[in-house]
């Protein structure tokens, strides 16, 4: 309540923070700042680790690059596969990969439990430009969290022209059309989701406008020129 301005990165936050608080919205301003990962330049990939860079050889697969919390919502992804393997519908495979946060030891029992183990493959949390070869193979990146109207995984998406999969009732309205929505509420709803991956003219344009969206907002200049007027207008108050 007591600072000149307040800096957050959607528009649901800025809503969210005004009532939550009860601060004038005229006070809150959005500035969104890129992943570290997408300004990796020239990656030399013989630093990746070699099971990674045989990550090729499987074939096609999805990406969920987050870490371990329940609320990321891995368990979606293991019932949806459960779901399209009864449908012979699961000819690929996904790869999660992020630390343990006390929830890594229930996702891997739970398929084992559904006798999964044949599609998926569970990394650790790996280097930056493991990440970037993970993102750059990958024929989607799905993101079901349960919280977060954003996240830098979808950004990063945007950057390496994937397609993402994202639960559609958290994500900020002005993303909703930028990625393909999921009802997490429903599992059938991933083979929805995945059939419009086959859409190729749909998901050309759907990567192309995402890429031309990062590059937009996130062009240096332009957050400069934002953070020095908001500093200027502090100051002046």
């Amino acid at each position: 309540k007591n600072s000149n301005k307040i800096i957050v990165d959607t528009k649901k936050i800025k809503k969210q923070i005004s009532d939550i608080y009860n601060i004038d919205q005229k006070k809150i301003f959005e500035l969104k700042f890129p992943p570290v990962l997408t300004n990796i330049k020239n990656i030399e990939f013989f630093e990746v680790d070699k099971n990674i860079l045989d990550i090729k050889k499987i074939g096609k697969y999805l990406l969920y690059p987050a870490q371990f919390w329940e609320h990321k919502n891995h368990i979606y992804i293991v019932n949806a596969i459960e779901y399209l393997k009864h449908l012979n519908q699961s000819d690929f495979k996904i790869i999660f990969t992020g630390h343990d946060k006390g929830n890594l030891s229930n996702i891997k029992n739970l398929i084992k439990k559904k006798n999964l183990e044949d599609k998926f493959i569970i990394f650790d949390y790996v280097k930056d430009e493991e990440l970037v070869y993970l993102y750059k193979n990958c024929s989607c990146v799905t993101i079901p969290t349960l919280v977060a109207p954003h996240t830098f995984p979808l950004y990063e998406a945007f950057f390496f022209k994937k397609p993402v999969i994202y639960n559609k009732s958290i994500l900020d309205d002005e993303l909703i059309d930028k990625v393909i929505g999921l009802d997490v509420n429903k599992i059938e709803d991933f083979k929805q989701a995945l059939d419009k991956l086959k859409d190729k003219n749909f998901i050309d344009k759907l990567v192309k406008d995402n890429f031309d969206y990062y590059e937009k907002t996130f062009d240096i200049n332009k957050k400069t020129k934002i953070l020095s007027e908001l500093l200027k207008n502090s100051l002046n108050e």
